[in-house]
């Protein structure tokens, strides 16, 4: 077997457990494949913003001028896009939903396309990401680095934690935008989604806290 063929096998397979959280969301909380993708779009620009922020800060200790003025300009520009994928994340899977419903009229559906790509993409910056922070904590304290090496190991495995947020979150969001449409449903939201489980849990411990009546053991 090729590693095209093994690299597309993988990628069916991801795509399939991605379809499994796709509809345990759909069942218990109405939500389509476009809000998950928009959440992770956001997700994603979350965490690029993250990388910005980081990298800026991490480049502010450095003590050359042009490194220093170069990764500052860098990380703002990060920081930016992360703001401008986080607010586009909406409308760009609006405009794949109404695209979608379009064909849907005409008893078209798009299939999802499998390859290499995805699972390319997430090996490399895995490795990456893991190269930046590993560099960072294990590596030594550059010489022309002005802060401490406390400094240094803690914003060096943010920046690969982030950087591998990033991708992993833009991933994600094709993944469930490839995924299957399903039509409408009543649907709950996230801080619904997030209370739920305390809610129950709370309810739960209340119930076991009652006292029994008199008589019953």
């Amino acid at each position: 077997m090729s590693l095209e063929s093994l690299l597309t096998k993988v990628d069916e397979a991801t795509w399939k457990q991605y379809e499994k959280v796709t509809n345990w969301a759909y069942k218990n909380y109405g939500w389509s494949k476009y809000e998950l993708a928009t959440m992770c779009g956001r997700a994603e620009g979350i965490c690029f913003t993250g990388y910005g922020t980081y990298l800026t800060l991490n480049c502010l200790n450095d003590s050359s001028s042009l490194m220093k003025g170069v990764g500052i300009a860098t990380g703002a520009t990060c920081s930016i896009v992360g703001g401008y994928i986080f607010n586009s994340a909406p409308k760009r899977n609006k405009q794949l939903e109404q695209a979608e419903k379009e064909l849907a009229i005409y008893g078209v559906t798009r299939k999802p396309e499998f390859g290499k790509k995805r699972p390319l993409d997430l090996l490399i910056d895995t490795t990456l990401a893991s190269i930046i922070a590993s560099l960072s904590y294990f590596g030594p304290l550059p010489k022309q680095y002005g802060g401490t090496i406390e400094e240094y190991r803690l914003l060096g495995v943010a920046m690969g934690v982030t950087f591998l947020g990033t991708n992993f979150c833009r991933i994600s969001a094709d993944y469930f935008s490839s995924q299957l449409p399903k039509p409408p449903k009543a649907k709950k939201s996230v801080w619904q989604a997030l209370s739920e489980p305390i809610t129950k849990y709370f309810r739960k411990a209340v119930h076991q806290m009652e006292p029994k009546p008199e008589g019953v053991k």
